[in-house]
Order: structure tokens, then sequence, then C-alpha cells
């Protein structure tokens, strides 16, 4: 377990004094805002309420309850946002992972904590960052109602290459869970591939030899990509694009860059090779990676084929038609939904 922060710019020891953490090398002074630490010079505000409406459930969470905060302005959600919000199952794929009673865990884009709910009792120490203080905030007084101690959170800066307050080798297990697209969004003067292959080999270098990386996110060439689907806001099919032309569309119509960069299956694990990740296997979330009812390897085939055969859409009639041509052996996993990637050393 890490006892404490390293300086995210030179990686020296932290002295904490006051409400602040100050590098004994560098002397950059990092303050605890809220009691969290903050890593961060610029934050990105994103809630699913409005500004006000978040700073009202903020202030109720803190100070009363986070159940009750939720509750009170819950008719200003649409109640799938709010099942997402709420739900704590999210993190059912921890059993392809290697979390035991010793284990370390970094949530990276933690949100309001539904996955670190769902870790918490298999670990030893979960840390939570996220570059919003109030998901932060709503994080801590969650985590208090729910009586869970092992979670401690901080705020990383959005426009980096992702730099994280850890000696090398210290985490066990890293997650990935719908934030590598975004990690492109950063303001930085270079491309969104180069922003997270950067970010992945930050995390790569605070991953310890036996430790893993889980990654839940969308496939560029999905069937809903292909049926016109807006991922993350996107103009319908562009993201299918060349990037350079996806780019110069989005600037024509929305007046900014397209970077919210997702893969396929290949590309996937190109960005990963680049990144230094030898040891990359793929499953497929279904429904999705955001409800992972079932976690499908897509290695050795005849588990993926097995799988496919047996849930409900295999009792359509399509499917039925797939199954007595011998197209339901076909790579279908190419088109899927989203993956869920699983990377180490």
């Amino acid at each position: 377990m890490i006892t404490h922060f390293v300086c995210p710019n030179c990686r020296s020891d932290l002295e904490l004094k006051d409400d602040e953490y100050r590098c004994m090398k560098c002397e950059q002074i990092w303050p605890i805002v809220h009691g969290i630490p903050r890593f961060a010079d610029n934050q990105i505000s994103w809630s699913v309420f409005n500004e006000d409406i978040a700073l009202a459930v903020t202030d109720i969470a803190e100070k009363e309850n986070w159940e009750k905060a939720i509750e009170i302005y819950s008719h200003t959600l649409g109640a799938y946002t709010l099942n997402y919000i709420k739900d704590d199952s999210r993190a059912d794929w921890h059993v392809i992972l290697p979390i035991d009673s010793d284990a370390t865990v970094l949530d990276i884009g933690s949100g309001w904590g539904n996955i670190a709910l769902g870790l918490a009792r298999w670990c030893k120490q979960i840390y939570c960052c996220d570059v919003n203080m109030m998901n932060l905030r709503l994080l801590r007084a969650r985590m208090r109602d729910r009586g869970v101690y092992n979670v401690c959170s901080f705020q990383y800066e959005p426009n980096d290459f992702m730099r994280l307050p850890f000696p090398d080798s210290s985490i066990n297990v890293v997650i990935l869970n719908g934030v590598l697209e975004w990690m492109g969004v950063a303001k930085i003067d270079a491309s969104p591939k180069m922003v997270q292959i950067e970010a992945l080999k930050e995390i790569r270098r605070v991953l310890s030899p036996e430790g893993a990386l889980y990654i839940g996110i969308e496939n560029r060439y999905s069937t809903r990509t292909l049926r016109g689907q807006r991922i993350h806001g996107e103009l319908p099919f562009v993201g299918l694009l060349p990037r350079w032309i996806s780019n110069l569309i989005t600037k024509q119509v929305k007046g900014e860059q397209h970077r919210t960069y997702i893969y396929s299956y290949w590309g996937y694990r190109q960005l990963l090779h680049q990144a230094g990740f030898d040891q990359i296997d793929f499953y497929m979330p279904y429904p999705s990676y955001h409800h992972p009812h079932y976690l499908i390897p897509l290695k050795p085939a005849w588990i993926k084929r097995y799988w496919l055969d047996n849930l409900s859409v295999s009792r359509t009639r399509k499917y039925k038609i797939f199954q007595r041509f011998g197209l339901s052996r076909l790579p279908f996993h190419w088109l899927s939904y989203s993956f869920g990637i699983r990377c180490s050393k």
C-alpha cells in the first residue's frame, strides 16, 4: 500500500504541512481542498446536473446524506442517468483482474464512485481521481454514508499527458472505464492519439510487474456507429471516417475539433502496443461496458461462440439463419458495441 504521494512533476517526496503538499525538490505546492489533494491547475466542469443544481446536491450530500441529495433532485435527471449514477454493480469485471486483500487500485476518472464501491470490499486501498472537484466531493460523501474507509481521492490535471502522484510500480490495478476516449480532449498541442499514448505510458509506469490495466470503451466500428448513433456527442457517421476528414467536418459544423477518439479491435491493439503493453486480452461486455452483465472472452474462439449461441440474441430468427449457414462463426465481435480490455506489462 502507498503511504505517501510523490510530486507529479519531478516524482520527489512530498511534505504534508497544514492544508497542502510541498515538493521537497522542485518546491511546487499542491493544495488540499475540501480534504482532497488537488494535483491540478485546471479542471473540467462536468456533472449530470447543471452547475447550480450540482452545487446544491454537493452541499446537501456533504452536510446531510448522499442518497437524500440525489433523491431531492432526481426529477431533473432521466431514468437511465439516475440508474447509471446509483448502480454500484458496474465493476463486476473485477474477477479477471489481480485484485486481492493486499491490492492497491487506481480508478482514473472515478466520477461519483460507482466502480470504487464495487471494488472496495475486494482490495486493500483504492485511489479515486477525477478532473472535477465536485465529483470527488460527492464521492467522499457517498463513501462516508456507505461506511467505506479504504478509498482515497485526489484531483488530477486534465490538460496534460497524465501525471500521476505515485512512485514507479506502486499500483496493482488501474481502471479506465469510459475515460480513455476523453483524454484526447485535453488542451494540448498534440493529436488525441498522442495524448492517449502518453497517458497509457504513465499508467504503465505506475503499474507493478504483475499488475493489470482494465479499459472499458466503445468500438469505433460497432453496429450502432454504423447505423449513425452519436458517440460522445460527435456528428453521426463522422467517427467512421479518416481522422483528418472527421476533424475537418467537425470544425465546419461545430467549430471545434473531433478529439474523442475511439478505435476498432485492431486499433486498440496497436495503441496499447505503442504504449508498451505486451499482454492484451479482449472481452465483449454484454450488453455494454456500462452494464457488464456478462463478460465474454474473445479467445479461445469456442468460448465466444458458446456465449453467442446461448445469449438472448441467439433466439432471434435472424441469428438462427446465421447458425444454419455457419455464419455465426464469423468474427462478429469486430462489430460489438464495446470492449473490455485487460492489459499487462
